[in-house]
């Protein structure tokens, strides 16, 4: 009692002080040593105090109740909560509290003038409330008035407008004041303020509420909102799209919820409503006088709500509904060239949009006769396409009197499918007659026919066959375009068509598809700027950028080949370039170039190359010659990351990176031109010597990020293709080499990887584009709101971040299962110094985290494919564990990463992520009670305990760790004080291991339970019959921190009951605890002398004649 009331009058001065935390320390610690109910009113009352000073109100509301609890009469708890509550806005629950000190204190003039202050405020929030209605129908008269000149008056009307109707209840007040009509009538005026004014405030009204979005639909009319998508303002465009999507949620979640909405009506089936809406935006998409701002939106709204959000959902009816309604308007939008009078309006993402759009209706069908009805209609549409410009006279043909603008749009629609579901892309370029016009379309004297030429034998080399023939017949046509075209769009495609086709042996270092240096000749060109101009507006450039830095950093899958398969595809000689005659290659493809993928992939290899080299060479368009050159690029890079697949001479695939660099740095051509050489260099960067070349050239990687941040969008996948090159961040397992050898037997072949894609180089190349800046661009391209940024897209930028945060091959994983990590023990399970035996150079982390890559790491753990949100989650488990948690995630952002942590302890994920994110928990598991209820309602708690059975010692290790800082929570006491389960014992018999570091976390664990739950105590000698031996070797440990842990083991157990002190004592225990209480001054003596005090209160000891 007395150690009680110093420690409060300690807290009163330091209060008094304004050391409130010192205050709040004491005041916890007094508390700790049981106080009586009196003092712990008192106690408490003072935490409170604590509370407000520091402006924690919900943590002061929650220490004056307990000491209300304690002792209901106290005015200066209620008084204290009353404060609290006033501050947390709950003035109702505030004016009781006050009413209560008055009476129990009616002449406090404190609580009287508290109490009239807060009666102020409910009655002016009443006064507001009840004058809602009057401010709402006096904004609308500002705003409707034609008389009214002062735009700074209608302009704060419409702010306020929008901000009442963000609230539910300023929501409801306008929609029941007739505002839906009045906001009609300021969409009618045709004012973009207004018009923004109106859509804003149609989004609060209709915002996840059912009921008032069909009412909304029912007023304005479907076809009137959808076609304010189409103006040429481009913030009005967007705000009717941010409407538009609000309307879809609304609608959705009704019919997840069975049509019922806020209010608990029942509603009819807004199905109906939603394929209305569809219906109206597919009919935008083909509608005359659409702005291309206006189609884009209509694009973006059709792929977030139209596929199924996840697989598991058995329902794809609408998918299959649009597919039948709406297939081929978006085959006209992804068909669409720019020159033809009376063509659609499109932006430079439109096309790329609508192959978002296409393939994302494909990949949503479940079975082969829902994707054969879409190949057929694909087909059909080419088909028509073709058809009726050889008969243009029949009636009603799309192309009728427009000459060559039919086949231009049906190449164009090849190419949309190529980027799309390439499936049904690769399906229409075996149509007959396709393959012949593109090629015969690239010699073309019109800049948009070779434009469009161009771009589809770009998009048609992408299998290693198809590349190889247009490396043999497209080369010199890339060449002569990218030489002779006057045009940078001709020339920079010209080149990006070289470079893809000399990076078509991607990282296979025998595959060369063109001349030594040829690669890096082509890397120079892309790289090349001739001055520094703003950062650009194209935003299509992002995923071409994040290709060339997963290039260059190799953050791609690798899988060991077979070395039996290996050898027997040499025998078979399937893998040879010099086996396949490029004369018969041509004879037979000229035959049956529509019968199959790859035989058609092998003539354009055998016999597109030429004609690439002369486009590149003679054509005076920029556009045609870029397109000739990522041609090129393509079929060079057919044989990827195996450096024995080379498409092109030696040298070759240098030559067009550097023309790619060249392009990639003139700043005097468009972002969607130059976003050309970023396509080229994530092709060419399958090539070690390429990535090497891109990463020493800082003006190169300067560009790349600024495009990768311009609003050009359909870079973004080359970008994040690039920089997985670069980094290498693929998955890579070292072969057996005995299958190796087997392989070789067999004559097959066996991929190579490159000299400089050891990990000294890869290490290396990180390292440039950290300081390059690489993160930085990273995260703007992670926050681009485009449906450019695919699942794909995102996969592919995981892979770079965990390749940036990973920076070294572990010394650990997955060979050395038998290594411990080194380092001294601490006083709590430290992960961090096992992390640190792991990985190599783990400094650079304090780049990413700088940088943003926490913060961009979230989205993409959260969403994307499950590859790349599992890679995105260990990257974010690395930064976890070698960094401040706290200061890595600041704020609310901390409780995100749980979620991604948990989900790599499923099966599925390898050892090591399973490691990692239990390391990585157990840092969150000791910073506050808030993070561990976030991991219990995670469920994550189960999978720990299967953890802590896994033969691995690592892995057994971290779970125990992760367990042991649980153990804090009292959901997790219970699980073990619960009747019918083993975790106890397993605690107890893991104190006793050999590893002491798995001793070190079970014994910490054992100590946490036995003081927080005494009930358990008792229990121990009834799990196993070795509890004393386990017990006394802690004890006896030369580690002092198993001996604190023992100790205070012990110490639980005596002052938990008698009986069990009795047993200890009558055991060499008493004989150990005797030496520990004469040695030095510390944690371990003063526990052993508890104990023996404790025994000696209980008569089972007595002390000697010296009093010890």
């Amino acid at each position: 009692a007395s150690s009680v009331e110093q420690l409060r009058k300690d807290g009163n001065e330091l209060f008094k002080c304004g050391d409130y935390e010192g205050a709040l320390a004491a005041y916890t610690q007094a508390l700790d040593l049981g106080a009586t109910p009196q003092d712990q009113a008192i106690l408490h009352r003072n935490r409170a105090a604590c509370h407000l000073k520091l402006e924690d109100y919900s943590k002061a509301e929650t220490e004056a109740s307990k000491a209300i609890d304690k002792d209901g009469g106290d005015v200066k708890a209620l008084y204290r909560r009353s404060q609290a509550l006033e501050k947390l806005g709950r003035l109702d629950q505030a004016v009781l509290d006050l009413q209560r000190c008055v009476s129990l204190e009616p002449k406090n003039r404190v609580f009287q003038e508290a109490l009239r202050s807060i009666g102020g405020q409910i009655q002016e929030k009443v006064r507001y409330m009840s004058s809602t209605d009057a401010k709402v129908e006096q904004m609308f008269q500002i705003l409707l008035d034609p008389q009214e000149k002062g735009t700074e008056k209608k302009q704060k009307a419409s702010q306020n407008l929008v901000v009442l109707a963000r609230e539910e209840a300023g929501a409801e007040k306008i929609f029941r004041n007739n505002g839906v009509q009045l906001l009609q009538r300021l969409l009618d005026t045709g004012e973009a303020d207004l018009m923004l004014a109106a859509l804003r405030t149609l989004v609060g009204i209709c915002s996840e509420h059912q009921s008032r979005t069909v009412a909304t639909l029912s007023v304005l009319g479907t076809r009137r909102v959808v076609s304010v998508l189409g103006v040429e303002n481009q913030a009005v465009s967007l705000a009717a799209c941010h409407l538009l999507q609000v309307m879809f949620d609304a609608l959705k979640e009704g019919v997840r919820k069975g049509f019922r909405g806020k209010e608990g009506a029942i509603m009819v089936d807004p199905t109906r409503e939603l394929k209305v809406l569809i219906s109206n935006l597919l009919e935008l998409l083909t509608e005359a006088g659409v702005s291309g701002q206006g189609r884009d939106n209509a694009l973006s709204l059709l792929i977030k709500v139209v596929p199924r959000k996840s697989l598991k959902d058995p329902d794809n009816s609408l998918t299959l509904w649009v597919i039948d309604q709406g297939l081929k308007k978006i085959l006209a939008v992804g068909g669409s060239v720019p020159e033809p009078p009376g063509e659609l309006e499109v932006t430079a993402n439109s096309r790329m949009s609508a192959s978002i759009l296409l393939s994302k209706l494909f990949d949503d069908l479940k079975c082969d006769a829902e994707r054969e009805n879409f190949h057929r209609l694909c087909e059909n549409y080419i088909r028509r396409a073709r058809r009726r410009l050889r008969c243009r006279a029949q009636p009603g043909s799309w192309f009728e009197d427009h000459g060559l603008a039919g086949k231009l749009r049906a190449i164009q629609t090849v190419s949309c499918l190529l980027q799309g579901p390439c499936d049904a892309g690769n399906r229409a370029l075996e149509l007959s007659g396709v393959m012949e016009s593109v090629i015969a379309l690239c010699a073309s004297e019109r800049e948009e026919e070779q434009l469009v030429a161009v771009e589809a034998l770009i998009h048609a080399a992408g299998k290693a066959k198809r590349a190889s023939f247009i490396t043999a017949n497209g080369v010199s046509l890339l060449k002569d375009l990218y030489k002779r075209s006057e045009k940078d769009s001709i020339r920079i495609r010209a080149l990006v068509g070289l470079c893809k086709l000399g990076s078509a042996g991607g990282t296979d270092f025998s595959m060369k598809q063109f001349a030594e240096g040829s690669t890096l000749k082509l890397a120079k060109q892309c790289r090349k700027r001739p001055s520094w101009s703003c950062p650009s507006e194209e935003r299509s450039v992002l995923f071409a950028v994040a290709s060339a830095l997963v290039n260059c950093t190799n953050s791609y899958d690798y899988e060991e080949p077979d070395p039996k398969m290996v050898e027997l595809a040499k025998y078979a000689k399937q893998h040879v370039p010099e086996q396949h005659p490029k004369e018969q290659l041509v004879a037979v493809e000229a035959l049956i170039h529509a019968a199959g993928k790859a035989k058609r992939a092998s003539f354009i290899t055998a016999n597109g190359v030429s004609l690439l080299k002369d486009l590149y060479k003679r054509s005076e368009k920029d556009s045609i010659r870029i397109r000739a050159l990522v041609g090129l690029c393509k079929l060079g890079s057919a044989g990827g990351t195996d450096f024995s697949m080379k498409q092109l001479f030696e040298g070759s695939t240098l030559k067009l990176a550097k023309q790619c660099r060249k392009w990639l740095c003139n700043d005097q051509i468009d972002a969607g031109t130059r976003r050309w050489a970023v396509e080229g260099l994530a092709y060419l960067t399958f090539d070690a010597d390429v990535k090497e070349e891109f990463v020493e050239d800082e003006a190169a990687l300067k560009a790349l990020f600024q495009l990768s941040q311009s609003e050009e969008r359909s870079v973004l996948f080359a970008v994040a293709s690039a920089l997985v090159n670069c980094t290498n961040s693929y998955d890579y397992e070292e072969p057996d080499p005995k299958m190796v050898e087997l392989a070789k037997y067999a004559k097959q072949h066996v991929p190579e990887q490159h000299p400089k894609d050891k990990p000294s180089f890869v290490r290396a190349r990180v390292k440039k584009l950290l300081a390059a800046g690489v993160v930085s661009a990273m995260t703007c391209m992670v926050k681009t709101e485009s449906p450019v940024l695919t699942n794909s897209c995102r996969e592919l930028l995981s892979r770079v971040f965990l390749a940036l945060v990973e920076e070294a091959e572990d010394r650990l994983w997955p060979l050395g299962w038998d290594v411990c990590p080194p380092g001294p023990p601490t006083t709590t399970p430290s992960p961090r110094r096992v992390f640190l035996a792991l990985v190599e150079e783990a400094e650079d982390r304090g780049t990413v985290v700088a940088q943003g890559g926490g913060k961009a790491l979230l989205p993409l753990a959260l969403e994307g494919t499950d590859v790349g949100q599992t890679k995105a989650a260990q990257a974010l488990a690395k930064l976890t564990i070698t960094s401040n948690p706290e200061m890595t995630f600041p704020g609310e952002r901390v409780y995100e990463v749980v979620r991604p942590l948990v989900s790599l302890l499923h099966l599925n994920c390898s050892g090591l992520q399973n490691f990692e994110a239990l390391m990585a928990l157990t840092n969150l598991a000791g910073i506050s009670e808030r993070l561990r209820q976030k991991i219990l309602k995670e469920k994550a708690v189960p999978m720990i305990e299967g953890y802590m059975f896994e033969d691995h010692e690592l892995i057994r290790r971290a779970a125990t760790e992760c367990m042991c800082n649980l153990a804090m929570s009292k959901e997790v006491q219970d699980l073990f004080e619960a009747e019918g389960n083993d975790r106890l014992k397993l605690l107890v018999l893991y104190s006793g291991e050999d590893d002491e570091l798995l001793r070190r976390a079970a014994a910490g664990g054992l100590a946490m339970l036995t003081s927080m739950r005494p009930s358990l105590c008792s229990r121990i000698p009834q799990v196993t019959t070795h509890w004393l031996e386990i017990l006394q070797a802690l004890l006896l440990s030369p580690n002092q921190e198993l001996q604190h842990r023992g100790a205070v083991v012990v110490l639980n157990m005596v002052e938990a009951s008698r009986e069990t002190a009795g047993t200890l004592m009558e055991s060499e225990v008493l004989e150990i605890l005797s030496v520990l209480a004469k040695g030095a001054e510390g944690p371990v003596s003063r526990a052993a002398a508890a104990c023996l005090g404790k025994a000696v209160e209980y008569g089972l000891i007595k002390p000697n004649q010296d009093g010890e």
